[in-house]
C-alpha cells in the first residue's frame, strides 16, 4: 500500500513538472513579457495549490478526469497567455463623403456599449488656416498645426496615438467599445497626393489590432452630393473623372476589407446593420434603429430626414452628364463597385 502511495505521489509531482514546463514553453515561444509572465506565475501557484490540496492517488491515473482535462487546461492557458499581451482591438468605419456614412455611423453609435467618434484623421489640414487660426482650445494637434515652429507629422501621429491608447483603455475599463469613423475625404479628396501620407488605418496599425469595414454608394450620387455642398472643389481635378480616380485609390487601399453598400442599408436596414456589426465584432440590437434620430454626429451633410429609404437622384448638371459619357475612370469605378454607370 505504501509503495502504491509513493508511486502516485511521485507520478503527480512528475505530471506537475511537465505541466509547468509546458506552460513555460508556451510563454517562451511567444517571447512576451509583463502580463504573460504574471499569468505564468499565477498558473504555477494554482498547480502548487492542487498538489497540496488533492488527496494522493486521486485523479492522477491514466484515463482519469485529471489526465483527460490536462490538454484542454493547457490549451486554455495558451489562449490566455497569447491574449494577455495581444494588441487591443480598434474598429474603423471608412467611406467617402456623401455616401450615407453619417446615418450608418449614427446607427452604429446607437448599438450597445459603443462609443463612436466621427470624422477622425490626425493629419487632416482641411480646417488649418495659419493666417487666421480658429478657436480649438482642446485640440493639441490643431494647435501645433498653427504653432510658430512647425513639427513633422510623425510627432503629430505620436501625439494622436498616445491619447488614443489612453482613451481606448479607459473605455475598455468601462465596458465600452471604441469605433472610429475615418475622415477619408481629408486624404483622398484634397490637392495632396494620398500616397504621400499615411491614412488612419496605417497610423493606428502599430498599436492596435484593426477591424476595418468600408461602406460605399453609387459614385454618381455621392459626387452630386459633393457638388451640392461645394466639397468637390477640394479635389485637385473637380470633375467626375477626377473624383473617380481618387475613389479608385481609396478602393485600392482598402481592397480585401469587408464592403457594404448604402443602397442595401436603405432597403433592409436591420439585416445590413446586423452584418456590419458582425464584421466589426459588435453586438447588434434591432432597437438601435429607433434610436438613430437621437444620435448627432458631425458630417451630417445630406438630406436630414431620419427616414431610411431610397431617395430620388439629384438633378445632373450638363457638365457632369458630359463627364459621365466620356470618363473611362468613372465607368471602371462603377464596374468595380457593381453599379451601372448609366443608371
Amino acid at each position: 500500500m505504501r509503495k502504491v502511495f509513493r508511486q502516485q505521489v511521485a507520478k503527480r509531482k512528475s505530471e506537475k513538472k511537465r505541466e509547468t514546463r509546458s506552460v513555460r514553453r508556451i510563454v517562451a515561444d511567444m517571447k512576451v513579457p509583463g502580463k504573460a509572465q504574471t499569468l505564468l506565475s499565477q498558473i504555477s501557484d494554482v498547480l502548487d495549490l492542487l498538489d497540496r490540496k488533492m488527496p494522493p492517488g486521486i485523479g492522477t491515473g491514466s484515463g482519469s478526469a485529471m489526465s483527460e482535462a490536462l490538454p484542454s487546461l493547457l490549451d486554455t492557458c495558451e489562449r490566455l497567455v497569447r491574449a494577455a499581451d495581444a494588441p487591443p482591438t480598434l474598429r474603423l468605419v471608412q467611406h467617402f463623403a456623401c455616401t450615407g456614412g453619417t446615418i450608418i455611423s449614427r446607427a452604429l453609435a446607437a448599438m450597445p456599449n459603443v462609443q463612436l467618434l466621427s470624422e477622425i484623421d490626425p493629419l487632416s489640414t482641411i480646417m488649418v488656416n495659419r493666417a487666421q487660426p480658429s478657436f480649438a482650445p482642446s485640440d493639441l494637434i490643431f494647435a501645433m498645426r498653427h504653432a510658430v515652429r512647425e513639427v513633422d507629422e510623425a510627432l503629430l501621429c505620436d501625439m494622436f496615438l498616445a491619447s488614443l491608447e489612453v482613451l481606448h483603455a479607459g473605455l475598455a475599463a468601462r465596458g465600452q467599445l471604441l469605433v472610429l469613423r475615418d475622415h477619408t475625404h481629408s486624404r483622398y479628396c484634397t490637392a495632396r497626393d494620398p500616397a504621400s501620407r499615411p491614412g488612419l488605418s496605417e497610423i493606428v496599425a502599430p498599436r492596435f489590432h484593426v477591424l476595418p469595414v468600408v461602406t460605399i454608394r453609387h459614385p454618381l450620387d455621392s459626387f452630386l452630393s459633393l457638388i451640392k455642398n461645394g466639397w468637390h472643389r477640394h479635389l485637385p481635378v473637380a470633375t467626375l473623372d477626377g473624383y473617380a480616380q481618387r475613389y479608385a485609390m481609396f478602393l485600392d487601399e482598402t481592397d480585401g476589407q469587408p464592403r457594404f453598400r448604402y443602397e442595401d442599408f436603405t432597403e433592409e436596414p436591420a439585416h445590413f446593420l446586423s452584418e456590419l456589426c458582425s464584421a466589426l465584432g459588435l453586438d447588434f440590437s434591432p432597437d438601435a434603429i429607433a434610436l438613430i434620430p437621437a444620435i448627432t454626429l458631425s458630417g451630417d451633410s445630406g438630406r436630414r430626414a431620419n427616414r431610411i429609404g431610397r431617395r430620388a437622384r439629384r438633378e445632373i448638371p450638363a457638365w457632369v452628364a458630359e463627364d459621365m459619357a466620356r470618363s473611362e475612370a468613372y465607368r471602371q469605378l462603377c464596374d468595380r463597385m457593381g453599379y451601372d454607370p448609366t443608371d
